[in-house]
């Protein structure tokens, strides 16, 4: 189905065109983007299909997503349905729950 989209109207573009590219990494992994939100200060929330919670900071670096996908890629289908939150809003790693 269509994703839930929520954020600034000023933003709505920027919030779809995020949605699309991080969709389109996850969905290779079997986990697709089901919604994404933008803060009003400009931090994003990808919502997966299991209900995991991907967190990002307000401008959030491509290599950070990429580097989460690769460690990602590295668990099996069960491992990756238990996530239940990832916090990508550091510059040098990430928290997963």
């Amino acid at each position: 189905g269509l994703p839930r989209l929520s954020g600034p109207a000023a933003e709505r573009a920027r919030l779809f065109h995020f949605w699309q590219e991080a969709n389109d990494k996850f969905a290779r992994l079997g986990m697709p983007v089901v919604a994404a939100r933008m803060s009003d200060r400009g931090a994003f929330t990808l919502e997966l299909d299991n209900g995991c919670e991907v967190v990002f900071a307000r401008t959030p670096g491509r290599g950070v997503l990429d580097r989460f996908l690769v460690s990602l890629a590295d668990l099996d289908e069960a491992d990756r349905a238990r996530l239940a939150r990832v916090d990508l809003r550091y510059a040098n790693g990430y928290v997963v729950v």
